[in-house]
């Protein structure tokens, strides 16, 4: 059976605080979506459930490892920090898609009319911040996999 590559993947340095509210975040949408079955199987018919392999990936591991980093980095009085991963191509692939999608249900792009699901939810607007920091964590995983990519095909 083959091994699978690993690749380390390092975020974007970014203050601590913006890591954990993008966290904090991520937890308010997951608790509405599991008060509110409806948002689930709307999440899901739009191809970015929040109830499957991929998302209790990024909820468990990812989401805890980056809170940890943070949290590490706001103990030791770093202004930023650049949480780091490890996954294999397939799961980082997985991870940047399924984050991807979420943004897109979520509607956090499109100003003022419709309102995002989040105002919609209760759950007011995203810090922009915290948008901007989803949009380069997805940015750096598929940079990652394009680099990945052409070391491959050069070595093959």
């Amino acid at each position: 059976m083959p091994v699978a590559t690993m690749m380390q993947i390092t975020f974007p340095d970014a203050p601590p605080s913006v890591y954990l509210a993008a966290v904090r975040h991520l937890r308010k949408i997951e608790e509405r979506v599991r008060e509110v079955p409806a948002l689930a199987t709307f999440a899901a018919d739009e191809g970015a459930p929040f109830d499957d392999d991929v998302a209790a990936l990024i909820s468990g591991s990812l989401a805890t490892r980056v809170h940890r980093q943070a949290s590490d980095a706001i103990d030791c009085g770093l202004a930023g920090v650049a949480p780091g991963i490890t996954a294999s191509p397939e799961t980082a692939r997985a991870v940047a898609d399924r984050i991807d999608g979420w943004l897109a249900w979520l509607r956090v792009d499109v100003a003022h009319w419709p309102p995002s699901l989040p105002e919609v939810m209760g759950l007011g607007t995203p810090d922009a911040r915290v948008l901007a920091l989803a949009r380069a964590m997805i940015y750096t995983i598929r940079k990652h996999l394009s680099e990945d990519a052409m070391l491959a095909s050069r070595a093959g």
